[in-house]
């Protein structure tokens, strides 16, 4: 990092590196600030010396959004098409030490959305590469994997940095209640009408078409779709926010955000057909 008080990283092999298969092996990683020795981590490269990057082999980035300097390292090669499987040094500000977070480390390729929030890619058991996305939350003081929405992701909908100001009231996996309520209400408003225009929409064709009584029929199975989703969706919501354990006072913001995150992924839906 640039500054004079930068930390600064190098890996030093061990004593006895382990270089059967021409792999790099196990060493230490060496983070120094001001020329002094700060801490020394033990680090194994499952890699060979010419897949890392001698100027990229580690990358510092704010993962966790709190404004500090944390760090991904590369661990080895998956067997598939994931590529590089790393892992995750946090910074602790108490202890003034970068801390491995085990919950996301040597599972997948991290990479980093913006600080707070980071997708793990991986191979699944049928070859399939699977991507969870996983949120940083300062109110729990932990990392909470967040539920994979198709389309979502894609779009970069789950960037708190991309969201229009009136939608960072839900930002984060544990928002404020209050302010993240009031939003999930006027998207909850915004959806129900984007319902009746789609009724609205529809139903002089398929009266042509179709005739009035089906017609009327299409207008009251969407209804009756539409408050089955609303059931399904808190449903789910309490069921993700119970794995998560998250203590009392956060389990009420925590679903809040699920519910507004989920009426945003229904709305493509609808703004769709």
């Amino acid at each position: 990092m640039a500054g004079a008080d930068a930390y600064r990283f190098k890996f030093v092999e061990s004593d006895s590196p382990d270089a059967e298969g021409g792999l790099l092996g196990a060493g230490f990683i060496v983070v120094t600030q001001d020329e002094t020795e700060v801490q020394t981590i033990a680090h194994d490269f499952g890699m060979s010396i010419s897949e890392i990057d001698p100027e990229q082999w580690l990358t510092v980035v704010d993962a966790n959004g709190d404004g500090l300097p944390d760090f991904l390292v590369p661990n080895r090669r998956s067997d598939g098409d994931a590529s590089v499987v790393g892992s995750l040094y946090q910074f602790d500000e108490a202890a003034g030490k970068f801390v491995l977070v085990e919950t996301l480390s040597n599972i997948g390729l991290i990479d980093v959305i913006n600080p707070g929030c980071l997708t793990i890619t991986q191979e699944a058991a049928d070859a399939r590469l699977v991507r969870h996305e996983h949120c940083y939350s300062p109110q729990a003081g932990r990392w909470i994997r967040q539920l994979s929405l198709p389309g979502l992701m894609e779009e970069g909908e789950r960037s708190a940095l991309d969201w229009p100001e009136e939608r960072q009231a839900c930002a984060g996996p544990t928002p404020s209640l209050s302010e993240c309520r009031r939003l999930r209400l006027t998207t909850d408003r915004t959806l129900h009408t984007a319902l009746v225009e789609q009724k609205q929409a529809q139903r002089p064709a398929l009266a042509r078409e179709r005739g009035r009584a089906y017609a009327q029929r299409y207008a009251v199975n969407l209804d009756a779709s539409h408050r089955s989703w609303l059931q399904y969706r808190d449903n789910r919501c309490l069921a993700y926010v119970r794995e998560q354990g998250f203590q009392a006072p956060l389990f009420q913001s925590a679903n809040e955000a699920c519910r507004f995150r989920l009426a945003q992924w229904q709305m493509q839906q609808y703004r769709v057909q």
